[in-house]
């Protein structure tokens, strides 16, 4: 019940997420979340890549005093484990590839290297786009069950296409084990 603190009177928390788990609420029209070192960085490539006409991200407000950062809610479903069938079709698949790959067209030539960025999940050789590097379904906003937005930058950071495309599959392709995939979905 931690999170009832973290969030405001007026603030629905939103489920899901692990570093942000409970931290995460939605106000009216806004989601509020945390902060960190990097938002500043992440705002920016949003206002960039929106400006280039790709819609499949949340358009960023600022940081509230209380050190949350604001951005606009984007209307839709978003899987959360055990995930419903309607994510794990084909075309949900083929949908995410296509945000992803929208999301890269509209990031290359961003001028990355004026930023700091979180390396925690970053291509180490760097690239010539940006790369999400934590496309799951939690950060997948879906309507009629194809991928809309993209949420959650985090771990944004320049890289690599076939980087990203890596990490997407290690996140939602079904190559686990039966055990690992009967244990984890």
């Amino acid at each position: 019940m931690a999170w009832l603190f973290a969030l405001g009177v007026d603030d629905l928390p939103l489920p899901g997420g692990i570093a942000n788990a409970g931290a995460v609420g939605r106000s009216g029209k806004h989601v509020l979340r945390p902060s960190n070192p990097h938002t500043e960085a992440v705002h920016i490539l949003l206002g960039s890549i929106r400006s280039k006409g790709f819609r499949g991200v949340p358009r960023a407000l600022g940081v509230d005093p209380d050190g949350r950062e604001r951005l606009v809610f984007i209307e839709g479903d978003v899987a959360l484990f055990p995930y419903p069938g309607w994510s794990q079709t084909d075309e949900a698949l083929v949908s995410m590839t296509e945000l992803v790959r929208s999301l890269h067209d509209a990031s290359a030539g961003f001028p990355s290297a004026e930023f700091d960025w979180n390396d925690e999940s970053a291509d180490p050789q760097g690239g010539d786009v940006m790369c999400h590097n934590d496309v799951c379904l939690e950060n997948v906003v879906f309507r009629d069950g194809r991928a809309l937005a993209l949420l959650d930058f985090d771990f944004a950071a320049t890289g690599r296409r076939p980087w990203d495309v890596a990490a997407f599959a290690r996140l939602c392709v079904p190559i686990d084990d039966p055990t690992s995939q009967a244990r984890l979905g």
